[in-house]
C-alpha cells in the first residue's frame, strides 16, 4: 500500500476482498498515530518525524485537504497543517534516518550515566549505527525523494552527513572530554596511567597537577588508584546542576532578600537533606511491615454463629433511627434483647448460624493469608529493587546516600 499519482494504491490481490476498505481504514489509523515532539524530552525527533513521513507516504495531506475544503467541517485542529512545508518534509526526512545515532547513545546514558565506565561500549554503539546509516540501499530513498525537494542520491548524501555531524559531536562532547585529563586517567589501566602522569610535564589541569604534585611526594601508588577508580562511577548528567538549581529557586522564593552567597550556602544545605531524610523505600518497607503485623494477629476463625446473628440486625435498626446512626446505649440494648432471641432459637437455627460463621471465618482466613503473601512478596521486591538502586547509583549523588545515625545525632548537636 503506497499512495502514487493521487491516488492510494493497494496490492492486486485485495481486490476482490469484501473487507478491503475497514482493512485499509484499521491500517490508515495506526499508520497515522502521531508521536508528540517536544524540545524538553529526549528521544522524541526520530519517532515524531517517522510517524510524518508514514502519513504522507499513504496519502494523509489529499484527506486533509478534502476535509479542509468542506464547509461542513471544523477546521479548528487542521488549520496546523498549513504550515507544513517543503523545508519541515526535508527535515523530517533527514532527522528520520540520522537521529537513531543519537538516540543510542542518549538512550544508554539515560540508562546509565556513567561514560567512563561504559566508555568502550558507547563508542561501539555509535559506530555500529553509523555503519547501519550508511548501509540503508538507495532504493530506500526512492519513495521518500518525492516528498523532498531533492533527489534520492541527495537525500542520501544529507542523511549520511547529518549521522556523521551527530557522531562528530558525541565525539566532542562526550568521548573527547571522556579521553582527556583528568577523566582519561580512569579509562583503561590506571596504573599504567598514573605513572604515565608522573614521567609526564605538569599538566595543566587542576585535578591532574594535583595527582602529579602527589606522584612526587612518593605516596603508595594502590592509594592513587583507589581514588582515580572513583572516577569511574562519576555521572555523565546535568542532574547536579539541575538540583542545585531547583534549590536554590526554592530558598530564593521564600528568602527573596538573600544575597548570592547566601543563598548558595541555603541551597547547598537545602540539597544535602537527603542524607538526613528517611528513604522513601524506608518509609513503604515500614508500612508494608505494619499491615502484615496487623494481618498476623488478625483471628477471622473467631466469628461465632452469636455475632453473626448481631450483625444482621444492626443495619436494620440503624436504617430505622433519624439519621441512620445508632447511640452506643442503642447498640447495647440491641445486643441484650437479640442475644436473647439467639438464644431462644431452636437447635437446628443455631447450628446453621454456626455452620456460616464457620464458613464465613474460613473465608476470611484465606483472604488474610493472600493478603499476607501478597504483602510479603511486595516486601521482598521492594528490599531488592533498593539493593540494585543503591548499587547502581552514583556516590557522587546525595540521593545515595543516607547518614548514619550517630552522625545524625552530631549533625543535631551542631
Amino acid at each position: 500500500m503506497h499512495w502514487a499519482s493521487g491516488q492510494l494504491q493497494v496490492c492486486e490481490s485485495y481486490r476482490n476482498d469484501d473487507q478491503v476498505m475497514s482493512e485499509l481504514a484499521a491500517v490508515l489509523v495506526g499508520a497515522w498515530r502521531f508521536v508528540k515532539f517536544s524540545e524538553s524530552r529526549w528521544l522524541t525527533m526520530g519517532p515524531s518525524c517517522q510517524a510524518v513521513l508514514t502519513a504522507h507516504l499513504t496519502g494523509i495531506a489529499s484527506l486533509i485537504t478534502r476535509v479542509r475544503a468542506d464547509p461542513r467541517s471544523s477546521n479548528f485542529y487542521l488549520h496546523g497543517f498549513a504550515r507544513m512545508n517543503q523545508g519541515i518534509l526535508d527535515l523530517c526526512v533527514v532527522s528520520e534516518f540520522s537521529t537513531p545515532v543519537a538516540d543510542a547513545i542518549m538512550a544508554e546514558l539515560l540508562e546509565d550515566g556513567r561514560v567512563v565506565r561504559r566508555l568502550e561500549v558507547l563508542e561501539d554503539i555509535v559506530v555500529t549505527e553509523l555503519r547501519f546509516v550508511h548501509k540503508i540501499p538507495g532504493t530506500t530513498f526512492d519513495p521518500l525523494a518525492s516528498l523532498t525537494s531533492c533527489t534520492a542520491q541527495e537525500l542520501r548524501d544529507r542523511v549520511v552527513t547529518a549521522a556523521t555531524a551527530a557522531v562528530s559531536f558525541s565525539h566532542l562532547k562526550v568521548f573527547l572530554a571522556a579521553r582527556s585529563l583528568p577523566l582519561g586517567l580512569a579509562t583503561g589501566d590506571i596504573a599504567v596511567n598514573l605513572r604515565q602522569l608522573a614521567a609526564g610535564p605538569v599538566p595543566a589541569e587542576p585535578v591532574a597537577r594535583q595527582l602529579f604534585q602527589l606522584l612526587s611526594i612518593g605516596p603508595p601508588l594502590h592509594e592513587l588508584e583507589e581514588v582515580v577508580s572513583v572516577i569511574r562511577d562519576l555521572p555523565h548528567s546535568t542532574r547536579g546542576v539541575e538540583q542545585a538549581h531547583a534549590s536554590a529557586a526554592m530558598v530564593h522564593r521564600h528568602r527573596p532578600a538573600f544575597q548570592s552567597d547566601m543563598l548558595a550556602c541555603r541551597s547547598m544545605m537545602h540539597a544535602m537533606r537527603p542524607l538526613v531524610s528517611p528513604r522513601e523505600a524506608a518509609t513503604r518497607t515500614e508500612r508494608l511491615e505494619r499491615r502484615i503485623t496487623r494481618l498476623m494477629t488478625y483471628q477471622p476463625r473467631s466469628c461465632t454463629g452469636r455475632q453473626l446473628f448481631l450483625k444482621d440486625s444492626m443495619p436494620t435498626a440503624a436504617g430505622l433511627h433519624p439519621g441512620g446512626m445508632l447511640p452506643q446505649s442503642t447498640k447495647v440494648d440491641i445486643m441484650r434483647q437479640r442475644s436473647k432471641e439467639f438464644a431462644a432459637l431452636d437447635q437446628h437455627a443455631r447450628v446453621q448460624y454456626e455452620a456460616f460463621a464457620r464458613d464465613l471465618g474460613q473465608q476470611r482466613d484465606q483472604q488474610r493469608q493472600s493478603d499476607i503473601m501478597e504483602a510479603q512478596t511486595q516486601l521482598n521486591l521492594l528490599a531488592r529493587r533498593e539493593a540494585e538502586d543503591i548499587e547502581r547509583c552514583s556516590p557522587f549523588c546525595f540521593q545515595a546516600r543516607r547518614l548514619p545515625e550517630a552522625d545524625k545525632h552530631k549533625f543535631e548537636q551542631l
